[in-house]
Parts: C-alpha cells; sequence; structure tokens
C-alpha cells in the first residue's frame, strides 16, 4: 500500500502543478519516438545536447508498448531524409499530427518505480526496512518538491532515474553484491553522467578482490548500450554517451564562475574538481573507519557529499540540479529515525528559491498569473510563522526557524527568488553558498560522530 499511495502521490502532484513540463524535453523526446518506431539510426538526429541514451531506450519501448500515437503513421526512411537531414521536421509533424507529445511526456512520471525500488531494496538491507518507515520514507519522498523538479521545472527524467539506479547500487554493496552495484551504476552513467561522482566513491569502498569486478561490471552495459548506437547513429551519438546534456547557462552565476576562469580551464574545472574531491573524501573516511563504510548511514552521506560536490563546482545551477542531494537527506533522515526540521526547512528553501510552476507557465506559454507562484511562498511563510509562535508558546526557540523565516521573508519583500517576475533575484552564488553550506551541514551532523574513533574492525551485520 506504501508503493502505491507514493507512487500516487508522485503522480497526482506532477499533474495538479502542470507537469511533466515541456521544457527541455527535446532533448529527449525525439530520440525516445525514433526508438520506438525502429528507426534507432535517428535516434540521435544530430551530435549537440541530447541525453544519455538509457532513458530514450525505455521509455521508446514503454511508448512502443503502449502504442502512443499509433493512429497516425511515423515518417518513412525517404521522410527522415539522408543521414536523418529531415528528421526533426518530419517527426515534429508527426507528433503535432498524433498528439504524442503530452502521452510520452507522462512517460517520465515511471521513472518514480526506479526510484522508489533503490529506496526499498536499499531501505531493506536495514531495520527501516518491512516496515513503517519504509512507506513513511517513500511518501515524503514523493511529497518533496525539489525531487519533482526534474519533470516540473525542466523536462529531466533521466536524472531521477540515475538517482534510482545510484541507490540500488549502494542496497547490492551492502549485500557484498560488486558485480550487481557495477552493472546499476554503468546503467546509471548511461542514463546521466553525473553518476560518475558515485563511481568513483565506490571504487574507494570496494575490496581490493571486489575492484576490478565491480569496474569491469559498470563498463559492460556503458559499452553495450552505447556501441550499437554510436554505430547506428554513424557516431551522432558519442556525446551523449559520454558527456549527455553538457552545459546549460543558468540565470546569474555560480562560485565557479565568479572565479574569472574562462574557456577549458572553467569547464575542465567544473567535470573534474568534484570527482577528485569526492575520490579524496572516500579515501579519508575509508582510512578512518575502515569496513564501517559499507555502514548504511555512511554509504549515504558520502552520497549525499558526491552530490553536493556536484553543486558547489557547477558551472550552472537550476533547481533540478538539488533532486540528487534532497532524495539522500531525506534518507538520511529516515535512517536516524528522526525526520528533522532543519531538513523540512531546507527543502522549503529549495522549493522558494527555484519555484517550479512559474518555470512551467513560460515553458507551456501558459499564463496563470502569479497566484501559485505567490501561494506557495505565502504558505510556507505562514506556516514558520506559526511554529515560532508554537515555539515562544512552549518558551523554546529554535534558531534555525527563526533565520529561515527572515531570509524568506527578505527574498520574498524584494522579490530575491531565481524566478519570477520582477526578475531582480538575490546573485545566484549566493543562494548557492545558503544552500549548499546548509545541506553540507544537515551531512556532517550525520557523519561526523563516526568519524571521531578511528575503527579498522568494524563490520556491518
Amino acid at each position: 500500500m506504501g508503493w502505491i499511495i507514493s507512487f500516487g502521490v508522485f503522480v497526482g502532484l506532477v499533474g495538479s502543478l502542470g507537469g511533466p513540463t515541456e521544457s527541455d524535453s527535446t532533448t529527449s523526446i525525439y530520440s525516445t519516438w525514433a526508438i520506438a518506431h525502429g528507426a534507432f539510426s535517428c535516434a540521435y538526429v544530430h551530435a549537440k545536447i541530447l541525453a544519455a541514451p538509457l532513458y530514450p531506450l525505455l521509455s521508446g519501448a514503454v511508448v512502443a508498448l503502449l502504442r502512443i500515437g499509433s493512429h497516425s503513421a511515423f515518417p518513412t526512411v525517404a521522410q527522415l531524409g539522408t543521414n536523418c537531414s529531415g528528421a526533426v521536421a518530419a517527426i515534429q509533424r508527426w507528433s503535432i499530427q498524433s498528439n504524442a507529445w503530452p502521452r510520452t511526456l507522462q512517460v517520465g512520471d515511471l521513472t518514480w518505480l526506479v526510484l522508489m525500488g533503490g529506496l526499498v531494496a536499499f531501505l531493506r538491507t536495514t531495520d527501516r526496512g518491512s516496515r513503517g518507515w519504509e512507506p513513511f520514507t517513500l511518501v515524503l519522498t514523493s511529497l518533496t518538491l525539489p525531487v519533482l523538479m526534474p519533470l516540473l521545472e525542466d523536462f529531466h527524467p533521466q536524472d531521477i532515474l540515475t538517482v534510482g539506479l545510484s541507490i540500488g547500487a549502494l542496497s547490492c554493496v551492502r549485500r557484498n553484491s560488486w558485480t550487481w552495484a557495477g552493472l546499476l551504476m554503468g546503467l546509471a552513467y548511461t542514463s546521466q553522467q553525473f553518476a560518475v561522482l558515485v563511481i568513483a566513491v565506490l571504487i574507494v569502498i570496494a575490496p581490493t578482490n571486489h575492484r576490478l569486478k565491480f569496474i569491469a561490471a559498470a563498463i559492460f552495459p556503458i559499452g553495450l548500450i552505447g556501441i550499437p548506437l554510436v554505430l547506428l547513429t554513424s557516431g551522432r551519438a558519442v556525446k551523449a554517451v559520454l558527456v549527455g546534456t553538457g552545459l546549460s547557462p543558468s540565470l546569474g552565476g555560480t562560485l565557479l564562475v565568479e572565479t574569472g576562469l574562462h574557456g577549458s580551464v572553467l569547464t575542465n574545472s567544473a567535470r573534474i574538481l568534484p570527482i577528485l574531491v569526492s575520490l579524496a573524501v572516500a579515501i579519508w573516511v575509508v582510512q578512518r573507519i575502515g569496513l564501517s563504510a559499507i555502514d548504511a548511514d555512511v554509504l549515504v552521506s558520502l552520497l549525499a557529499i558526491s552530490f553536493w560536490l556536484r553543486l558547489i563546482f557547477e558551472l550552472n545551477l537550476w533547481g533540478y540540479y538539488f533532486m540528487p542531494l534532497s532524495v539522500t537527506l531525506v534518507l538520511l533522515d529516515a535512517l536516524r529515525g528522526r525526520i528533522r526540521g532543519q531538513t523540512i526547512a531546507w527543502l522549503a528553501m529549495v522549493t522558494l528559491v527555484f519555484n517550479p510552476i512559474l518555470i512551467y507557465q513560460f515553458a507551456t506559454g501558459q499564463s496563470y498569473g502569479l497566484g501559485p507562484f505567490r501561494a506557495i511562498q505565502i504558505v510556507f511563510l505562514a506556516m514558520a510563522f506559526v511554529l515560532i509562535l508554537w515555539d515562544i508558546k512552549r518558551h523554546r526557540i529554535r534558531g534555525y526557524l527563526i533565520s529561515w523565516f527572515f531570509l524568506a521573508l527578505i527574498a520574498f519583500y524584494k522579490d530575491g527568488w531565481m524566478y519570477g517576475p520582477p526578475h531582480r533575484p538575490f546573485p545566484l552564488w549566493f543562494w548557492q553558498i545558503v544552500l549548499s553550506s546548509t545541506a553540507i551541514s544537515l551531512v556532517a551532523r550525520s557523519i561526523a560522530p563516526r568519524l571521531r574513533t578511528r575503527s579498522d574492525t568494524a563490520m556491518s551485520v
């Protein structure tokens, strides 16, 4: 029942908030339709900004199974053109005639099943699985708006798919199934390449006699999926398989951009530094606590730190980038057996800073006024104010709640959020500092007690 309810809540919230959005859907939807109709040579019509292959392959299979748009004939080989030169225009005409776009976007909702599967598999390696904490964690995650942003702000369901596979890989690590962990991480990489951060951590944690097995298992699905697509598309899929969608300029500059670096130095720093620091952190943790590094809370903390490092070294910052870290923070609290108020406050602030409702309006051309955009701010502020009054009545002060309330109040008054007219937000680097610093403090409070004493022999049951 918990699985069914969480899935219903996730799909219901996405639909009620106007999603899945069409924004950025072109990075995967044309590939989905081409694959669904067997036109694999045109799955990647160009070598520019297109999504990694796993999601288009899976969604293409679903579209074919459900026969979405089947009442209109898909473009022929001749209509797609030599080397797929006319594919985009031909497929676009077909999508309008068949009205396939809305139903194909809804296929993105199914990525929740992968995320849910990863969470359930991981929780069942601990004492939180198969009991009340399991459905509670699922429902809370499905209610968390930053987790929905890959379907509301911009259409990136592959990010949800990657996080689900990564958490599933951690469950395999907990079971000492390193081959399965490698296979899942390889699949995660073919969905969204930030999975390399998790792969780097697991390479360090893997026992010496399993490390090569894990690496080989991770490479296998990348080659199995990537090589045929590269050959069938005459090399146009190379970038999508190895790099993914690449960089998309955000509204404002991040900390790394503000350093003044330019060109390849800036780009390489954004891609390499998170991996190197993730490796360094994992090595230090393993040296500090030994075999206890595979304990559930330590693994999730390392996962959260890796996703946090991605945010620190990004050249651009969008709300859906916070989805992986949001999932790990909720999971970390579930493992502790207590959902912290600081975690809820952080998730609420991410929601306000990168409000997904207004972005959807711009993406679809529909206009509902500022009502929904303002409403979520007013509701959150009112709830925080009521909680502060309740604390005063009980002679208690929560510093983080008061700080949150005043920062949110100032941003509300100044229109300091990243989206929303008039567009006079606080600098992006300011929100990057606020959100990243508070997030890492939440992770540090969880893992710090484990690192205070060295243990080379402790082993998880």
